[in-house]
């Protein structure tokens, strides 16, 4: 999709309708990467329609600013804009988020919780009774285990597999986004590429095993 004008951080909606276009075309598979953080507001594309969900988000930042432009979709408020366009969207689960940040996510009440970083997620807030659309931002994770272009978290792989086992082990899941990675375009060195790579095979194998 690197054709398309119109997306780094905010997509505009001539973007935004071939996206989705594609992405339909693409026969919308399970688990999809998609890049760097700053097209995550393609998870608001590829969220669950037309059905109950929750959103179960594990990322350094909230994404939930007030759009800057308008109603312009962003990498930074689409967690917002689904709250206010989606229906289905029962609650929203905010996992190893900056403290500093947890404002942003002010004004749904009940519909959001936060879990800040460096704090254990109560199980209670694992299990519900609908199913879950699973988002990661790699840039929840400590630089020894992911390279991004934004501030990083403090989190491991290992305590990030923990928290994506007991969600598929409580949830259904209807699908998995996984961004964060960082380009030559943006200054990544070939052993930031290395331990991009590395984490990403442990996802995926992460992801396939939770499948079984």
């Amino acid at each position: 999709m690197r054709d398309i004008p119109g997306t780094v951080c905010y997509c505009d909606s001539a973007a935004e309708v071939e996206i989705a276009r594609r992405i339909a075309a693409a026969g919308d598979p399970f688990l999809r990467w998609i890049d760097s953080g700053d097209f995550h507001y393609v998870s608001r594309l590829t969220a669950p329609r037309g059905r109950p969900f929750d959103l179960i988000l594990l990322d350094h930042h909230p994404d939930m600013q007030e759009p800057a432009f308008g109603s312009v979709l962003s990498c930074g408020g689409w967690v917002r804009t689904l709250l206010r366009e989606e229906p289905g969207l029962r609650r929203v689960l905010l996992l190893g988020v900056n403290p500093d940040l947890a404002e942003e996510c002010s004004g749904f009440g009940d519909r959001v919780a936060v879990v800040p970083e460096g704090t254990p997620v109560p199980d209670a807030l694992l299990s519900r009774e609908v199913p879950v659309f699973l988002s990661l931002d790699k840039d929840v994770l400590d630089p020894a285990w992911a390279r991004t272009d934004w501030d990083q978290g403090t989190m491991t792989l290992d305590e990030l597999s923990a928290v994506v086992q007991r969600v598929f082990a409580r949830n259904t899941v209807l699908g998995v986004d996984i961004c964060g990675e960082l380009t030559a375009a943006k200054g990544a060195r070939e052993e930031d590429r290395r331990v991009n790579a590395a984490t990403n095979a442990a996802l995926q194998r992460l992801i396939g095993a939770c499948l079984e």
